[in-house]
């Protein structure tokens, strides 16, 4: 089961698959609540050895697979396991459908697998501050090879991922402001995180605004239909969200 404090620390990572940091198992067996912030009775910390991103291109889904290894200290009956963040915040407990008898020396390995599905932007009008309300068209285009595209998607679905990048009149850009990182806002089941781009070195034609994956390139672009200037000195400012729909 999500716990209540999932989605605040999801909001927390630059990648989605780097919430999920550590597992730790235990002997308890209360059935998980959403209130949980621990194990009924830890008693191993399985640290992640490997993790693998993909996505399947039709229908997009982003998977990923990881794996966490620890030794038993001591003879015990595991009953429970739940997912840690980098933070040391429990995203997910459950219960083991057949508990595992482990002795003093054993190797426990543990492989989770999650599956993200992005919502693709619908929206066909964006509200710009002191332009106004601009009607724009998306283009979302993942790149053909599921890996690549697994990692592009692991930035993109996490709020803090990706960058906004203006294009401009005459084929240059506007780059992202990288020192910027307030914390994100939390409403709902809505993580949403602002970001800006460097101030304007002059007045500048904005043709595309695109939030990017700089590793890959993936990009989701919205293109006004209407194009508009940002003056010298002045930046842009959008708010990028993600919505979490835990299951």
């Amino acid at each position: 089961m999500w716990t209540n404090q999932a989605i605040q620390a999801l909001a927390q990572v630059s990648r989605l698959s780097d919430a999920f940091a550590t597992v730790k198992l235990g002997t308890g067996t209360t059935p998980p609540t959403a209130s949980d912030t621990n194990l009924q009775t830890p008693v191993l910390t399985a640290n992640r050895q490997s993790v693998q991103v993909t996505a399947q291109l039709n229908p997009v889904k982003l998977i990923i697979q990881a794996q966490y290894t620890v030794t038993a200290n001591a003879a015990a009956t595991l009953s429970e396991a739940g997912v840690f963040s980098p933070g040391g915040v429990l995203l997910y407990r459950w219960l083991l459908q057949t508990p595992i008898a482990v002795e003093q020396g054993d190797q426990v390995v543990i492989q989770i697998n999650v599956v993200a599905t992005p919502q693709h932007p619908t929206t066909d009008q964006i509200t710009i501050a002191g332009v106004g309300t601009v009607g724009v068209s998306y283009n979302v285009t993942l790149p053909a090879v599921p890996a690549v595209a697994g990692t592009a998607l692991d930035v993109w679905m996490a709020a803090k991922g990706p960058r906004l990048r203006l294009f401009l009149a005459g084929a240059s850009f506007l780059e992202p402001d990288t020192n910027y990182s307030p914390a994100p806002t939390i409403t709902g089941t809505r993580a949403t995180q602002r970001k800006r781009t460097l101030p304007a070195a002059s007045d500048v034609t904005v043709v595309e605004i695109r939030a990017t994956d700089p590793e890959t390139g993936f990009s989701v672009t919205a293109v006004p239909t209407s194009t508009f200037t940002l003056y010298q000195n002045q930046r842009l400012y959008m708010d990028y969200y993600v919505e979490y729909t835990l299951s």
